[in-house]
């Protein structure tokens, strides 16, 4: 903005702050001010309403003084009597009078001795009182023309009631206008209609800017001086709508302290907001003044608070003046640094600084016991003021946000520009990606084909191999059952062959009557036919086995207990045993979980599992214990006690007590049955080759080898696992892994 211009919108703001100064003052309202001839006395009785009562030797006073200074004696009075008489000439015959009241008291109203109005509670006490102000409301009066007329008013203070002169209202003990009817409402309505139209006016264009900028804010979270302003807004108007309750629409004389002074603070703290908003906006840090601020701020709370005459107005005119002072220094900073738009800002101050000035002289020259917006002047004063500054701030963020979103579409169509480029970047990328898609697509068909023809002679190569692995493991299968079956088949042959030579002695011991002899070879031909029988039953026992080895079981599984099964096999194994090893004893200790509970089982399979189980237990125990006996016999150090199964050497140190423990153990969804015994144990590294057909660790006519391999297909088949543990003390932990299955039948458990 040039110089020239500048000049122009001075002079202007000049010629509309002298408009408004121009302005009458108040309202003028037709009337009497009923203010001097007042007369009163202490106490209370209701016949001094009487227009007969004699009142002079009453006190004269001037009710419509202020009340916290001139009058504040009257605070301790419990009652107190007012009484004006008016000379029936003063008034005009055939016109309709109304009395406009304002009071800081609790009063009735008495005209001719009659009572025409009550505003407050006078109560039965002085503590039960309190004060209202009708503010300037008409009370319709009526007159006999050339009469005299008695207005007496029976008041009460309330105590402990806080005074303020906020926004320079008075408050008088009681002020009377004696006004025609007409002028009076029109007078109360223009005053009512004009503070409305002002607050809607005011408010709503504050509204409009909170919405404005907490959307701005919202859009560009980044900028935060949108947030500040929109605060500044919020508490704005929250303080105009305390202002107009504590001006117009409360009448509770204890309550005017709290709405002014909290109106007062909505302002200091708006301002404080606006000046942090244009600060931050222009990226200034929070110097000396902004702390100045925020004190002098607090100050002026304090003034407004707790000095009664004239506290509001040197608060508020200095904290602003303050303010308006740092936001004209933040502007000429930011036109010296040329930032777009500052320009409004320092427009927006000399508005401001202006129409401050106008209003406050406004303000001094008003009656007070008017409020102070109730004449057009200090209203159109006051809305600039409040206004300029605001408004200059909210253009310049609103610029700043256009300038913001300018740059934003510039940048917006540039990356559009990009993207083009790069979408015809990518289209030529993609067109080149076609081609060699379909170079790479007929390259892959042709490895396809050659990778099928490959594909196809692995197959061939895998199938000969698997046929050649199933021919090796059954040549292998073939070789064990041979083999095993190869040593009995040879015993009964070679007893066979000598039997037949012994047949052939033994008739030619008969032809020659050798009686004796032919007994003695016939009992060498029954040994013979027994080791026979013997080998012939020992090969028919790896057929059966080997039977039992192919062939699944065809047995149903049903739920089973666990614990009754193990305790049943357990006992007969052990029976069993000792039926055939008549000097074997052992200690068996059964450890059964009692949550084992049932397992779906082919119980026969599982019992034929336990039985293989715990007889190579009692046979690696029956082992290792004839082994310590032995080694023990030949030093000549120990003696069996058969009866126990203990062998205990000569100095106590040493035992072979046969020990087998059986414990089962129910763990979330799976049962494991254990066997442990004290034998002579499984060597480590041929712990891996148990489980195969045909391998044992007995020696030869004590084995099959297909009890463990049997066992471990049994187990598996119902879908658990065998495994051995290791055992540090000796021995061997052989364990049977079950699952439990979590939907079990309602059946009742079998054991079988």
């Amino acid at each position: 903005m040039s110089t020239r211009n500048v000049i122009f919108l001075l002079l202007g703001i000049i010629v509309l702050a002298v408009a408004a100064a121009s302005i009458p003052g108040h309202l003028d309202v037709p009337g009497v001010a009923l203010e001097k001839g007042w007369k009163y006395k202490e106490g209370d009785d209701k016949a001094w309403a009487a227009s007969s009562y004699d009142d002079r030797d009453w006190k004269a006073i001037v009710p419509s003084r202020d009340i916290h200074d001139s009058l504040s004696e009257l605070e301790n009075v419990a009652r107190i009597w007012l009484r004006y008489t008016i000379d029936g000439n003063d008034v005009k015959a055939n016109e309709n009078y109304s009395l406009n009241i304002r009071q800081s008291v609790a009063s009735e109203i008495y005209l001719n001795g009659k009572m025409i109005r009550r505003f407050g509670v006078l109560g039965n006490d002085t503590q039960s009182v309190r004060a209202y102000d009708p503010g300037w409301k008409p009370i319709p009066v009526f007159f006999s023309p050339g009469a005299k007329q008695v207005i007496a008013v029976r008041a009460a203070m309330q105590p402990g009631v806080l005074y303020t002169k906020t926004f320079n209202t008075l408050n008088p003990l009681l002020t009377v206008e004696l006004v025609p009817t007409n002028e009076a409402i029109s007078f109360f309505n223009y005053t009512e209609n004009t503070a409305l139209n002002y607050g809607f006016l005011l408010n709503g264009t504050l509204l409009m800017l909170l919405i404005l900028h907490a959307a701005l804010f919202f859009l560009y979270p980044a900028q935060r001086a949108n947030l500040y302003f929109a605060l500044y807004a919020l508490v704005v108007i929250i303080g105009n709508i305390s202002q107009g309750v504590h001006l117009y629409y409360n009448h509770k004389v204890d309550l005017k302290f709290f709405f002014g002074n909290f109106a007062f603070l909505g302002y200091n703290i708006g301002m404080l907001f606006l000046n942090y908003s244009l600060q931050i906006f222009l990226l200034r840090k929070n110097d000396i003044f902004f702390r100045l601020l925020i004190f002098l701020g607090v100050v002026a709370t304090f003034l407004d608070a707790f000095i009664y005459e004239g506290g509001w107005l040197i608060g508020a005119v200095f904290f602003q003046i303050i303010v308006y002072v740092n936001i004209a220094r933040l502007a000429i900073q930011a036109v010296r640094s040329r930032v777009k738009g500052s320009w409004i800002i320092a427009v927006g101050v000399m508005i401001t600084s202006v129409f401050f000035a106008t209003f406050i002289m406004l303000v001094r020259n008003h009656d007070e016991s008017r409020t102070i917006f109730s004449t057009p002047a200090i209203l159109i004063t006051n809305l600039v003021n409040a206004m300029g500054i605001v408004v200059a701030i909210s253009l310049f963020l609103a610029l700043d946000f256009a300038y913001t979103n300018k740059s934003l579409q510039e940048t917006i169509r540039k990356n559009n520009d990009l993207a083009e480029a790069n979408r015809r970047q990518q289209q030529e990328k993609q067109e080149i990606l076609v081609s060699m898609n379909q170079e790479l697509e007929k390259k892959v068909e042709e490895r396809t084909a050659e990778l099928t023809h490959s594909l196809e002679h692995l197959r061939s190569a895998q199938a000969q191999l698997i046929q050649s692995e199933k021919m090796a493991s059954l040549g292998e299968l073939t070789a064990g059952v041979a083999h095993e079956i190869q040593n009995p088949l040879n015993f009964v042959n070679n007893f066979s062959d000598l039997n037949r030579e012994l047949i052939a002695e033994l008739q030619d011991e008969l032809k020659k009557g050798e009686v004796k002899e032919a007994i003695s070879i016939s009992e060498s031909l029954k040994e013979n036919e027994e080791k026979i029988n013997h080998h012939g039953k020992r090969a028919d026992g790896i057929v059966k086995s080997m039977l039992q080895h192919s062939r699944s079981s065809s047995g149903q599984k049903e739920l089973t207990d666990v614990n009754k099964l193990v305790d049943e096999y357990v006992r007969l194994a052990y029976h069993g045993y000792r039926a055939k090893q008549k000097d074997f004893n052992a200690a068996i200790d059964i450890d059964l979980d009692p949550n084992a509970g049932v397992v779906p089982m082919v119980a026969q399979d599982i019992g034929r599992v336990l039985l293989n189980v715990l007889n190579n237990a009692f046979y690696a125990c029956m082992e290792r214990s004839s082994a310590a006996v032995n080694r023990r016999d030949r030093h000549g150090v120990s003696t069996i006690d058969k009866a126990v199964g203990e062998t205990i050497s000569s100095d106590g140190n040493e035992s072979a007590r046969n020990e087998v423990a059986v414990s089962t153990k129910r763990t979330g969804d799976t049962i494991v049955i254990t066997v442990k015994d004290n034998g002579s144990g499984i060597p480590r590294h041929i712990r891996e080759k148990i489980f195969q057909p045909f391998f044992t660790t007995k020696p030869t006519g004590h084995g099959t080898g297909l009890g463990l391999s049997l066992s471990y297909d049994i187990i598996k088949t119902h879908g658990g696992r065998m495994y051995i543990d290791d055992n540090g003390g000796g021995g061997t932990i052989m364990n049977i892994e079950l699952p439990v299955e979590k939907q079990q039948t309602s059946s009742s458990p079998i054991l079988t």
